[in-house]
């Protein structure tokens, strides 16, 4: 009876040794099967870079007097004032204010372009349009604006010819006296851009195409060949066809 508790003493003597290892080890302690709670990094705050409102800027140094009165201090103001939010439909080279009130159209436009060697400046295209129910061109100037001045330049957009807009079409019969009666009316700005139909080219910014206005029949809209100018970095040249 005593021989099997000393062996059982023995035993449990081993099995303690065992346990603390050999004398200087340290201890081998139990696992920790706590997950550790992995932080996940705060996005980088990307700056917000400011947009010149080139546009607006020009606008301000445009001469009201070249503005119909009609463009009053409130629509003036707002224009010129309003800080601008650019996105798919506003763009910081261009910017316009209008009166439409009435039906009648007198609408003021600002367009820059960045010329090829930055230190020249930007190409400024400035406008009018008057009219009711509709507006044609009424002023139309070009300037440079470099370090916050703007200095007129020479016009390259010249008036073209009214057979020119016609030049190797055939006119239907039933439409040669509209067309002969919107050149009377045509040659009454003797050469002058007032009165042309000013558009931007749907898909091009850079190109400019001048319509005789006047077209009551949308017929000849259609037939009329546009006179275009092209933005080449520096001016505007007369595009060939």
């Amino acid at each position: 009876m005593k021989t099997r508790f000393f062996l059982a003493a023995i035993c449990v003597a081993a099995m303690l040794t065992a346990c603390k290892g050999k004398p200087g080890e340290t201890p081998v302690q139990g696992t920790d099967t706590t997950k550790t709670e992995v932080q996940t990094p705060e996005p980088e705050v990307q700056p917000v870079v400011e947009q010149t409102d080139y546009a607006q800027e020009v606008l301000k140094l445009i001469p009201r007097n070249l503005m119909s009165e009609r463009i009053n201090d409130s629509i003036y103001n707002e224009a010129t004032q309003t800080k601008r939010v650019f996105d798919e439909y506003t763009n910081p080279n261009n910017i316009s204010c209008m009166n439409g009130e009435g039906g009648i159209y007198n609408i003021v436009y600002v367009n820059c372009y960045h010329m090829q060697n930055e230190e020249d400046g930007i190409f400024v295209l400035y406008y009018t349009e008057a009219g009711v129910d509709g507006a044609v061109t009424d002023i139309m100037k070009t300037y440079i604006y470099k370090d916050g001045a703007l200095t007129e330049i020479e016009n390259p957009i010249k008036a073209p010819a009214f057979d020119e807009f016609f030049e190797g079409v055939d006119v239907p019969a039933d439409l040669k006296s509209a067309v002969k009666e919107m050149k009377r009316e045509y040659d009454r700005e003797k050469g002058s851009l007032r009165g042309i139909d000013l558009r931007h080219k749907q898909d091009n910014s850079n190109i400019l195409e001048l319509r005789p206005s006047y077209i009551a029949d949308d017929r000849l809209w259609d037939l009329a060949n546009p006179i275009c100018y092209e933005f080449n970095g520096n001016t505007f040249v007369k595009m060939q066809r």
